[in-house]
């Protein structure tokens, strides 16, 4: 009898067990925006950011949700400058601080080729992912939330993927 009543568990367990895997998710709501002349994608979901702006030059993509308090780019540049991630890293630090009286780091991740930083002022928090590319491009991704709404901001980074192809 105990076996039976394991077994029975076993079949009924996973009615109970939610699965939030991005690869099982229907992605149907979900769309792609891909850049050719600075070889990156982004995939986003359509059913928050349904809003978008595609750059004059080419150069990338502005997506905001219908009220307008979700939004993220996603741009490519050259790196005329030889600029390292670090320095990039640091001018962005610098331009944050100048903007706002108060910054924040909330979280920060920089190596030889990316950084990956989360930033909270007095009226939203921004998430960064810049990627220096092997051809001297430097890929950016950035989504801002109010303060306050950060599960969101988490929940974005689940769902959003940038695939800079390096």
């Amino acid at each position: 009898m105990r076996p039976l009543i394991s077994f029975s568990i076993l079949l009924v367990l996973p009615l109970f067990i939610g699965f939030s895997s991005r690869n099982t998710a229907d992605t149907s709501n979900d769309h792609d925006y891909c850049n050719a002349r600075f070889d990156f994608c982004l995939n986003y979901p359509t059913a928050v950011f349904t809003q978008t702006v595609n750059s004059d030059n080419d150069d990338g993509i502005s997506l905001s949700s219908a009220d307008g308090l979700l939004n993220a780019q996603v741009y490519g540049v050259y790196n005329v400058e030889d600029a390292s991630i670090l320095n990039l890293y640091q001018e962005l630090v610098d331009k944050l601080a100048g903007m706002n009286k108060r910054v924040e780091v909330v979280s920060s991740d920089v190596n030889i080729t990316s950084y990956e930083a989360t930033f909270r002022g007095d009226k939203e928090v921004q998430y960064y992912r810049t990627v220096l590319q092997p051809n001297n491009v430097i890929v950016t991704l950035m989504i801002a939330v109010p303060t306050g709404m950060e599960e969101m901001l988490h929940s974005l980074l689940r769902d959003m993927v940038l695939d800079t192809h390096s």
